[in-house]
């Protein structure tokens, strides 16, 4: 999983305890500076070729943020799947684990696809023998939708080739948030 975590020490001053409060704060700006960075769409990130706009487009994904990938309810997306988790000792800002590529877009590197995966569908008898070809007994039928008598297999046809997915780091402290967090905590502590 990727997150960003901030430890809050627990904090005796003048008889006051730290409490979810402080923690609370923190996590609400932790993903401010999240949002912000995927509005800016940086710093720092690459942006997509023209020919990965156009697969974005007829995907049905629109013209938004580089990781503002979200097209069913179900996949909201990499930005709508970070979430803070906080009590009275830390924040962590984390990304759902359902979210499996969330780790490459924050670190970098190479994923392996195969061309054209798909379907194979073969006749059949009514024992469910495969029905082979009048001249060339070795070689099986291709069944169509219409056929009701066929056996179907995942084939991985064609070559397996490697894609480079460049690093935008979205999971990170700036210099800036690190003051706004020193900020909310001696706030905390003047109340």
């Amino acid at each position: 999983m990727s997150f960003i975590n901030v430890e809050v020490k627990k904090i005796a001053f003048s008889g006051k305890k730290a409490d979810k409060s402080l923690s609370a704060a923190i996590a609400s700006r932790m993903m401010l500076h999240v949002e912000e960075t995927f509005d800016k769409e940086g710093p720092g990130w690459k942006p997509l070729s023209s020919r990965t706009k156009k697969q974005r487009l007829a995907q049905g994904f629109g013209e938004g943020p580089i990781l503002d990938r979200k097209r069913f309810t179900e996949n909201r997306g990499l930005r709508y799947n970070i979430h803070p988790n906080y009590d009275e000792t830390k924040v962590v800002v984390g990304v759902d684990p359902k979210i499996k590529y969330a780790r490459i877009h924050q670190f970098g590197g190479r994923i392996t696809r195969v061309t054209q995966p798909g379907m194979v569908r073969l006749r059949t008898n009514r024992k469910g023998e495969l029905l082979r070809q009048s001249k060339y007994p070795n070689l099986a039928v291709f069944g169509k939708t219409k056929h009701k008598l066929v056996k179907e297999s995942a084939k991985s046809f064609g070559k397996r080739y490697s894609i480079y997915i460049p690093r935008r780091k979205y999971l990170f402290f700036t210099d800036k948030l690190m003051d706004d967090i020193k900020k909310l905590a001696i706030e905390f502590l003047r109340k």
